[in-house]
């Protein structure tokens, strides 16, 4: 719901902005960005007042699950920091032979997934395949 409301605001917002007070792109940003609060807003309060899911962290319950969060994230954040990294330093080499090879560079970028898509959505199935499988013991 929360979503679909973003969507509905933007759907209003865009042109309204756009056209209405010919803000242009600007407009465009600005009615993602009221979107974006209106996302926040229709996930945030169903937490707080339906489901009293906001409370205040105790320092006991923050230094107890700290080492299970972190266990998990740092190999998530070098996991998401290996491919910008690695594209950073394959540019900068890149740069050395002009902008034409940067320019090719990009778009062979954003060939490669839509190439290899099949390969991308197999490796982001298999796990939950797998669990799946395991839990039926099969």
């Amino acid at each position: 719901m929360a979503t679909l409301a973003g969507g509905i605001v933007n759907a209003i917002l865009d042109p309204l902005f756009i056209f209405g007070f010919n803000w242009n792109v600007e407009g465009a940003a600005a009615a993602s960005v009221v979107a974006r609060f209106a996302v926040f807003y229709f996930s945030f309060v169903p937490l707080v007042k339906v489901h009293q899911l906001l409370s205040r962290p105790s320092f006991d319950s923050v230094r107890r699950d700290t080492k299970v969060m972190l266990a998990i994230a740092i190999p998530a954040i070098i996991t998401n920091t290996a491919t910008p990294i690695g594209n950073a330093i394959v540019t900068t080499a890149i740069a050395q032979y002009g902008e034409d090879f940067v320019a090719g560079f990009a778009v062979i970028g954003r060939i490669t997934p839509v190439c290899f898509a099949f390969i991308f959505a197999l490796s982001g199935a298999v796990g939950p395949i797998i669990g799946q499988n395991f839990g039926a013991a099969k």
